[in-house]
């Protein structure tokens, strides 16, 4: 017989899974651009290719490219080219694309173009700055003005041929990045989760975001979380638990963490989610931080909780000669801890969805 007890769990159990699976089945598309073949790879990801989505340009391979890189569609003709995706009108997404040139053509000149979403500018994709086993990706966030999200890339110099590797489109809660308005997009500068040993993505981070890892100088440490769970819920822009697992610190309160914005020299919008967890539970109320830029002071004080998160975002003009620094406030016994941060641009979005 199944006690009322059982049953409530059986119940949030299955409640908990279909809501899952309700994230599942949103927009979820990874398209390996220039493949005919669909694969799976070593994170659960389904690959498409790019038939569906786009009806012209050029299929090229690169046999000494790892999967989903050794393949690539190039753009000879015309001046702008777009794959268009399915979404539902309105809902907030998560847009990767990512370029690898790879010497497809044989002519070693990696080319310069633009990359656009929706009619809005993206990026100025520089492909010279990759190397021989490094890709670039570009992410941005953004809500959808109709029933498709129009990817494209577009030729801005002569001889310079547009090209794109992989495309991918997520679906992300509508509570997530709320402080953004709905008249601008967030495009990615860094994404970092402190003290990971590597890359954290999907299925650890359902909306399959990508947290790099990150290294500091000797004076930096990591520590590992005591928490035998992380309560993610706490917070509206859902950090992977296994993000928040790990964090850095310094070696006693007198130091601080410094963090260095990867953005351009003039000063630009930036939105910033930085994420704080507790690593030991007898630490709990005995750590102070307080976030300064430029030596000033302009969040604080920060108590991270054990076994769950605390979110602070910071929306401000800065430059790349700006500096991010967590520090111990006066009051703590304890050194500054950081488990993970996002820094995006602001930007503005057109007026109209180009079709």
């Amino acid at each position: 017989m199944t006690s009322p007890q059982n049953t409530l769990l059986v119940a949030t159990t299955l409640l908990l899974f279909l809501s899952f699976s309700k994230l599942s089945l949103t927009t979820f598309v990874s398209i390996d651009c220039g493949s005919y073949e669909s694969t799976i790879d070593t994170n659960n990801i389904t690959w498409i290719g790019d038939g569906a989505y786009i009806q012209f340009g050029e299929s090229h391979q690169i046999p000494s490219a790892p999967s989903i890189f050794n393949t690539l569609r190039a753009f000879p003709y015309g001046n702008e080219s777009c794959y268009s995706i399915e979404v539902e009108n309105g809902e907030k997404v998560l847009s990767r694309a990512t370029f690898f040139y790879g010497n497809y053509d044989n002519k070693s000149s990696p080319p310069i173009f633009d990359l656009h979403f929706d009619g809005n500018f993206w990026a100025s994709v520089n492909t010279s700055m990759a190397s021989s086993e490094y890709n670039l990706d570009y992410e941005a966030i953004y809500a959808t003005k109709g029933n498709t999200t129009n990817i494209c890339v577009t030729q801005k110099m002569p001889n310079h041929v547009p090209f794109i590797t992989s495309l991918e489109v997520r679906s992300l809660n509508s509570t997530m990045y709320s402080q953004l308005e709905p008249n601008h997009s967030l495009i990615l500068l860094g994404r970092y989760a402190f003290g990971a040993d590597k890359s954290i993505r999907y299925p650890d981070d359902a909306y399959d975001r990508i947290w790099k890892t990150v290294s500091g100088d000797g004076l930096i440490s990591r520590v590992k979380s005591d928490a035998f769970n992380i309560d993610i819920s706490t917070v509206i822009d859902n950090p992977p638990q296994a993000a928040m697992n790990n964090a850095v610190t310094t070696p006693d309160k007198d130091h601080q963490i410094l963090y260095h914005l990867f953005i351009p020299h003039k000063e630009v919008p930036l939105y910033i989610n930085t994420y704080f967890s507790e690593v030991t539970k007898d630490a709990a109320g005995a750590r102070s931080i307080e976030i300064h830029v430029d030596s000033n002071p302009v969040y604080g004080p920060i108590a991270p909780p054990f076994g769950s998160v605390e979110e602070v975002y910071i929306k401000k003009s800065l430059s790349q000669d700006t500096s991010l620094a967590f520090v111990a406030r006066p009051d703590s016994t304890l050194p500054p801890i950081l488990n993970a941060i996002e820094v995006y641009q602001i930007q503005p979005l057109a007026n109209a969805t180009d079709t």
